[in-house]
């Protein structure tokens, strides 16, 4: 009986080693990604510059012919992307809304507005912002919120 026990002990064993290999490449990736990192906020503020600048390029706005704005972000929902028309109303507080307010009166005053990033309230939430264009007419703000872990994570040491 525990001859028999032993055999199917080994036998499990063996059949539970298998052949699966591990991908060191990516073990590899993923630890230097998991190590701890020092970074200042202004190497936050410049990714999320550059994150912001790289998701916006790919935005597009159009109208239809029944004058109705298509906006597309693409599929991507790691970040929360979202586009506010000038002179209408939203859902912003706080910053959000003072910097919305911003790109309002440069509109109406003629000053051209530029992409920046803001850290909002909660100190954890950094918001890019860039005007929107159909054409070369202003018509609205890009708004995309980045998590402060997804940034520091995001840059490379």
């Amino acid at each position: 009986m525990a001859k028999n026990l032993l055999i199917l002990i080994l036998i499990c064993a063996v059949w539970s080693c298998g052949d699966d290999k591990i991908d060191t490449a990516r073990a590899k990736a993923e630890m230097e990604a998991r190590e701890i990192k020092k970074v200042s906020e202004a190497e936050i503020v410049s990714e999320a510059l550059r994150l912001g600048r790289e998701l916006t390029g790919s935005f597009t706005l159009n109208y239809t012919e029944e004058s109705n704005l298509i906006i597309d972000t693409g599929s991507d929902t790691t970040f929360i992307k979202t586009h506010y028309v000038l002179n209408e109303e939203n859902s912003l507080e706080g910053k959000a809304l003072g910097i919305f307010k911003a790109y309002e009166y440069n509109l109406k005053n003629g000053i051209t507005s530029e992409d920046i990033v803001q850290k909002l309230e909660d100190q954890n939430t950094f918001l890019y912002t860039a005007p929107s264009f159909i054409g070369d007419k202003n018509i609205g703000v890009w708004a995309i919120e980045f998590s402060r872990r997804d940034l520091v994570l995001n840059i490379k040491k």
